[in-house]
């Protein structure tokens, strides 16, 4: 189900169907990596690319902190640190640190390493993700996972700016 991650390609995230929630990486008509929510009060993404499978849980509350668990064994293979004002973050996957933050040259988000490379970009399109991933991408370990922890954050975004915008009308 899950086929190889092109460096320098173009992928995107979709919903193929508006009522689950369940999203495809896409690579043309190749899906590339799967993402499917459970949970209300406390949702957990998982994840799935090239055989491999992650959860994504959120574990704090008023200081945002991801936690990307391998499925298989339990243990922890990533810990993402958010800031509630701007979206921006700090990624520890691996003995590496990786900053998630606005790429302006391509008006995206994006994981920039400690180098300053910038593996992906994602910018939302309304109910869609759209990855464009660098050509020198192939040796950004591991890319699968980066890409769907992207898209992830990419939703994580939307919801709380649904949620925001719908606290201000409630207030008006």
């Amino acid at each position: 189900m899950n086929g190889p991650v092109l460096a320098g390609t173009k992928l995107v995230l979709a919903q193929p169907r508006r009522l689950r929630r369940e999203f495809e990486l896409r690579s043309g008509e190749d899906v590339v990596g799967t993402m499917r929510w459970q949970g209300i009060w406390k949702p957990v993404a998982h994840l799935e690319a090239g055989g491999s499978r992650w959860s994504v849980a959120r574990e704090r509350i008023w200081h945002p902190r991801y936690v990307a668990r391998d499925e298989v064994d339990g243990a922890a293979v990533a810990a993402l640190d958010v800031e509630k004002s701007s979206g921006a973050g700090t990624l520890q996957m691996g003995g590496e640190t990786l900053s998630w933050t606005r790429v302006p040259s391509h008006g995206a988000w994006g994981f920039r390493t400690a180098a300053g490379f910038v593996p992906a970009t994602f910018h939302r399109r309304g109910t869609h993700v759209d990855v464009t991933v660098a050509p020198d991408a192939g040796d950004v370990p591991p890319l699968s996972f980066l890409l769907l922890l992207g898209s992830f954050l990419m939703i994580v975004q939307a919801q709380a700016a649904a949620t925001s915008a719908g606290a201000v009308a409630a207030a008006a």
